[in-house]
C-alpha cells in the first residue's frame, strides 16, 4: 500500500497520527505501507475516510 504512505505524507501525518485515528499502533501502519500486513475491510474504510478517498485509491 505505497499509496497509503504517499497520502499520509501529503497530509503531513505521522504513523502515530494515523494509528491513533484508526486505533492501531504506528508499527501496524508501517507494516501496511510496506506490504508486510494487509488491513481488513473495516480498517480500509477508516483509512479512506481519513484521507478522503475511495478504498481503491489506497490499494496498489
Amino acid at each position: 500500500m505505497k499509496k497509503l504512505k504517499e497520502m499520509r505524507k501529503l497530509k503531513k501525518m505521522t504513523l502515530k497520527n494515523v494509528g491513533i485515528l484508526i486505533g492501531v499502533k504506528p508499527n501496524t501502519i508501517c507494516q501496511y505501507e510496506n506490504n508486510v500486513r494487509k488491513p481488513d475491510y473495516i480498517t480500509l474504510q477508516k483509512l479512506a475516510k481519513i484521507f478522503d478517498c475511495k478504498i481503491d485509491d489506497l490499494i496498489d
